[in-house]
């Protein structure tokens, strides 16, 4: 047995075996057009970088719906897509939402576009929104986005991300099937009272068949080292978060926040920026999790 099989085998020892296989592991920002300001490579597509631990990653379309097809194509020859679908629906208080004229044109060249690529529609995560109650896109929108994506797309998996509030989580759009939350600079969430209480809370507007993604802190910022975290403790991080994946019977899988630098400022280092034993534990915790599916 090669030494990197036997690290993910000691680790799975190490935290146990789970109750139920996760469906997936992958990151934000794999394919999103992202210029890691952290080196000068020019790279703005990782996914060679994920290859062979990950099996969902995000996808950004481009501004080019002709683009489309060929992105989704080549994004799905290596991954599951968590495709960014909520510039396509119009939210927002100022716009007419997913059934206004301007949603229903884009969600049409979307669709072609899908079928074009040849892709099956049941590969796809239809990413809907990104923290919408914090950005103040309203819940009915969201909800209305994830029964097109439904409607048009029976075996289609819809996904949402909020933001943590300390006031709690809206309820749960019904039209979502994977429903997560972010927070940062938690070194234990198994560990943390306010990640539970928030979590807790989110379950009980869930109906059956609703799961959760577990959003992986993945990234370093001053707010991280603020919070006393080091870039090189985020390797036990990443380990803390697995397992409490694990001890969870409703968590699908993880995602992590976010695998290259400057998604959202250039002083937000990446899970690739981080010290080789960051980058080793995620990659032995993302091959656990492909081998016990």
């Amino acid at each position: 047995m090669g030494g990197r099989a036997l690290r993910g085998l000691v680790l799975l020892l190490m935290l146990g075996s789970p109750a139920q296989a996760l469906e997936f592991f992958g990151y934000a920002g794999v394919s999103c057009g992202v210029d890691d300001p952290f080196d000068d490579s020019g790279k703005t597509d990782y996914a060679d970088e994920v290859a062979g631990f990950t099996n969902a990653n995000q996808l950004c379309l481009s501004g080019d719906p002709a683009e489309w097809p060929g992105q989704i194509a080549g994004a799905a020859a290596l991954y599951d897509p968590v495709i960014v679908v909520e510039a396509l629906f119009d939210f927002g208080p100022a716009g007419a939402g997913p059934d206004g004229a301007a949603a229903r044109g884009m969600w049409a060249q979307f669709v072609a576009a899908l079928g074009e690529s040849g892709v099956p529609p049941e590969r796809l995560f239809f990413y809907l929104a990104d923290e919408p109650k914090w950005r103040g896109i309203p819940a009915d929108q969201v909800n209305r986005a994830g029964e097109i994506v439904h409607e048009t797309y029976p075996g289609g998996r819809t996904m949402l991300i909020e933001a943590y509030d300390p006031a709690g989580p809206r309820r749960v759009p019904a039209s979502v099937d994977y429903w997560g939350f972010d927070v940062y600079g938690v070194a234990d969430p198994a560990k943390k009272a306010k990640f539970g209480a928030f979590l807790f809370a989110a379950r009980t507007t869930m109906h059956a068949g609703q799961k959760i993604v577990l959003v992986l802190d993945a990234n370093f910022t001053p707010y991280h080292a603020e919070a006393g975290l080091t870039e090189a403790g985020m390797a036990d991080v990443a380990r803390a978060y697995y397992a409490f994946a694990l001890a969870q019977p409703d968590v699908a899988g993880m995602l992590g926040y976010a695998w290259p630098g400057g998604v959202d400022n250039d002083q937000e280092k990446g899970a690739r920026d981080l010290p080789p034993s960051v980058r080793a534990a995620h990659e032995e915790i993302g091959r656990a999790i492909l081998a016990a599916r």
